[in-house]
């Protein structure tokens, strides 16, 4: 990475031709580059530069191959809630067959087939009962696991270099903002672009340096932003900022960014699921063939069950 210090200008003839803008995602949703999948819901289009979109695509991309537990853990769910209500189905298997021989007796008086009933509704009452706090015992250690999960993701994301810059890197923004100050937004322009967009993409893919350099566009960013907001020299009025101020935004969410808010969606979306199958599968003493067992059959859930996955 180049020296914060020092920077070498050029003639206004010499200044490179600003590159026409593209659509790219900044949302955390995964993308690849289509356009045709900025019209979902929740995406967030951003005009930017082709190697700012790029830069998106291939973050993405990296923070697929970082890794998650929440989908693996996920898909033993279901195996779980079956392994706890097993026992219990046993019994109700049992107290089913007793009553269908019950039933197949011959000349049994009323009065001890009547009693014989009334056990065994108490019986089956008092195991379903026994089955639905298995069932909520082994839902509640999901819902603790993934309310970890959350707590975890939303950590990574305080800790991320765009939210962490040291207090060398804002002495050294504040450095700069002096001289930022006197010049006129078409000059300052390239000047703050190089270190809140160009050296972060060229080091993207060197861990360390990338850090370094994201921690430093964070504390000039809201430099210019104010100055930007108080329209200084015109910087508010400027076009070139305009757009140098988006792509800066677009820049800072980088591979961790994009991996901790996946683990996060992940987390938030399996909790609601996790409550409704748990519900289902006790109403239903854990019999996904049960007509009204809609929800254990549904395609939504097949990640809830490593035999469907």
């Amino acid at each position: 990475m180049s020296d914060p210090t020092t920077y070498t200008f050029r003639p206004i003839d010499e200044a490179p031709a600003e590159p026409a803008m593209v659509l790219a995602d900044a949302s955390p949703a995964y993308w690849e580059g289509d356009a045709a999948s900025l019209a979902l819901p929740g995406r967030h289009p951003v005009p930017v530069s082709p190697a700012v979109k790029a830069y998106v695509i291939a973050e993405k991309k990296a923070a697929l191959t970082m890794g998650e537990t929440v989908s693996a853990h996920l898909r033993e769910f279901l195996p779980a809630l079956r392994t706890a209500a097993a026992p219990h189905q046993a019994v109700l298997r049992e107290i089913a067959a007793d009553l269908a021989g019950m039933q197949a007796a011959p000349n049994l008086p009323p009065g001890e087939a009547a009693g014989f009933q009334g056990l065994a509704k108490g019986r089956a009452h008092q195991t379903r009962t026994e089955l639905t706090t298995a069932i909520a015992a082994t839902t509640k250690a999901y819902a603790v696991w993934l309310a970890t999960q959350e707590s975890e993701a939303l950590a990574d994301l305080d800790a991320l270099p765009s939210r962490t810059p040291t207090a060398a890197d804002i002495e050294w923004a504040g450095g700069l903002m002096q001289s930022l100050v006197l010049m006129p937004p078409d000059t300052a322009a390239p000047i703050a672009r190089r270190f809140l967009v160009t050296e972060p993409l060229a080091v993207a893919g060197q861990p360390v340096v990338r850090k370094v350099a994201l921690r430093r566009a964070a504390a000039l960013l809201p430099v210019v932003v104010a100055l930007t907001q108080s329209n200084v020299n015109g910087f508010g009025k400027s076009a070139a900022i305009a757009a140098l101020l988006r792509e800066a935004d677009v820049v800072q969410r980088d591979r961790d960014f994009y991996h901790a808010h996946r683990r996060l969606d992940l987390a938030r979306r399996a909790s609601w699921r996790l409550a409704t199958v748990a519900r289902t599968f006790a109403e239903h003493d854990g019999d996904p063939d049960a007509p009204g067992a809609v929800w254990l059959r549904s395609p939504l859930m097949q990640d809830l069950d490593r035999a469907a996955a």
